[in-house]
Parts: structure tokens; C-alpha cells; sequence
């Protein structure tokens, strides 16, 4: 889909749960050498599967501090939005685990996170 589609844009709610987490698995089998090599794995895509992740945006309710700074860190502020799991009470309502740890990041990915992003595309 991200392949026929290179405009579409998703955001993944939690962070992308563990899918940021398995970036450098997910090119394995299409990377595989030898008698691991299956060509089903690159039917459909061009490029190794780690690499759509550039395609797509992630929200900051992720649960803690350590997270949400390996999610910034791996796939950049300008692809992060802020979100909440509102309005469910065992979660980050209001984004209030969220907001202390953006005050640890820099100005520009604090105001892209912020707002600065999903402006951006919601005017697209």
C-alpha cells in the first residue's frame, strides 16, 4: 500500500507500538542471503520495508519518557504528533506523561510535535 501510494499519510496511534521498535527486523528477510532469500519478500516493494517507516507519522502516547525519546530519535520530530489516549482512564489523558518529556527537546521538535506537523498536514 505505501509502495502504490507514496502520498498516503497514516498516523499510527501508541507510538506505532512496537512497529518502530522492529525497524532494522523488518528488513531481514528482504535482505536475507543465500538459501534464506525468499523472493516474495521484494514482490511488491522496491525498497527494504524499514525505509516506508519514512512514510509514515506516530503520536507521542507511548507511556513513558525513554519511548517517546527513541521514537523522536528514530524517526525524527517532523514525523511525530502529539495524541492522547483519551478518554480512557488507565492511559495518557490529556498527554500529560507526554508533555514533561517534550520539554526535554528542543524548541523546533517541540512546536512540530506540538501542532507544527500535524498543521502542516491537515493543509496539505
Amino acid at each position: 500500500t505505501l509502495e502504490r501510494n507514496p502520498g498516503l499519510k497514516l498516523i499510527l496511534s501508541h507510538g506505532g507500538g512496537t512497529l518502530p521498535f522492529l525497524r532494522g527486523r523488518l528488513d531481514l528477510a528482504y535482505n536475507a542471503p543465500k538459501y534464506e532469500n525468499n523472493p516474495d519478500c521484494r514482490a511488491n516493494i522496491s525498497k527494504p520495508p524499514s525505509e516506508y517507516l519514512n512514510q509514515l507519522y506516530f503520536d507521542t502516547a507511548v507511556a513513558s519518557p525513554e519511548s517517546l525519546h527513541f521514537l523522536i530519535d528514530l524517526v525524527g520530530a517532523e514525523r511525530v504528533v502529539f495524541g492522547t489516549d483519551d478518554p480512557f482512564e488507565i492511559a495518557d489523558t490529556g498527554g500529560k506523561m507526554a508533555l514533561p518529556t517534550l520539554e526535554e527537546r528542543t524548541a523546533s521538535e517541540r512546536d512540530a510535535i506540538r501542532g507544527g506537523t500535524i498543521s502542516a498536514l491537515i493543509s496539505r
